[in-house]
């Protein structure tokens, strides 16, 4: 009796090691989703298409969306899937903003070339696409402002720990990977194995530029709470969370009205500070 539950101890070990051992290696493919398939923005979208030349023969795909002649500008850092050619929504609220707009395709995602190796992957693309900005656009750091959209959220904030922005909108935010992960699946060390433990806490207090946090009560796969205690956190009184309604992915769209007039609003006052 106790040889028979020595070896189902022994294959339940087993069992375990093997599905940590699963995670560990596909974890590019359970936290991430990019996706080279490429849809051409329609023509009145104005968009201007360009690449970012790194390496010996890599390059980072770009759009510059160019709605006025001044300065201010987005810097819109996408979620984990897909690539900017599916951010049409974001696209056309920059137009309605009448908003210039900098998207940019991390390393690996849609047409940018090289391979996401960890989450430095990310940080590497986002300075890329900063220093592009100031380098060859001639945008003044002053008038750029951070925009990430769920897990562009903490790329945007390590970005702004270290760089100069006007400003830094959260959309949908992703806070910690490794407390996602961990309510979901308590009995795996996915914070041990992690290489994309994403966590916006490590940055937020570390920039010093108005934050306005946008999220939905209903998100499916961020929890409101994580928001909530995250906002509670951030060190300074120019800051603001916004409630809307709907799931993860259509929150926004869902919640449309609310949304826009607080994003609007947020903008026209830092529009002030430049002008």
């Amino acid at each position: 009796m106790n040889k028979i539950v020595f070896w189902i101890l022994i294959g339940i070990l087993c069992i375990y090691v093997l599905i940590i051992g699963y995670v560990f290696f596909n974890q590019h493919n359970i936290v991430l989703s990019p996706s080279s398939d490429y849809h051409p923005p329609p023509k009145s979208f104005n968009i201007i298409q360009d690449f970012i030349q790194f390496g010996d023969d890599d390059s980072l795909h770009t759009w510059y969306v160019k709605n006025n002649k001044n300065n201010l500008t987005v810097l819109y850092f996408s979620g984990n899937a897909f690539n900017i050619s599916h951010r049409l929504f974001h696209v056309d609220v920059f137009n309605k903003l009448k908003i210039n707009a900098f998207m940019f395709d991390y390393k690996g995602y849609g047409l940018s070339t090289d391979l996401i190796k960890n989450k430095e992957s990310f940080f590497e693309s986002s300075v890329l696409a900063y220093d592009y900005m100031i380098d060859e656009l001639g945008i003044d750091s002053d008038s750029i402002i951070f925009w990430g959209y769920s897990l562009g959220s903490p790329i945007a904030s390590e970005l702004a720990s270290r760089n100069n922005s006007l400003g830094i909108i959260l959309e949908s935010p992703v806070i910690s990977i490794n407390k996602i992960s961990e309510e979901r699946f308590p009995y795996i060390p996915f914070s041990v194995i992690n290489k994309f433990n994403f966590d916006i806490n490590q940055h937020i207090n570390q920039s010093k530029s108005s934050v306005l946090i946008i999220h939905s009560k209903d998100d499916d796969v961020i929890p409101f709470r994580h928001v909530s205690v995250f906002f509670d956190n951030i060190e300074r009184n120019n800051k603001k969370l916004i409630e809307i309604n709907g799931t993860h992915r259509l929150s926004s769209s869902e919640s449309f009205p609310v949304y826009f007039e607080n994003i609007q609003s947020y903008i026209s006052d830092l529009t002030k500070k430049v002008n």
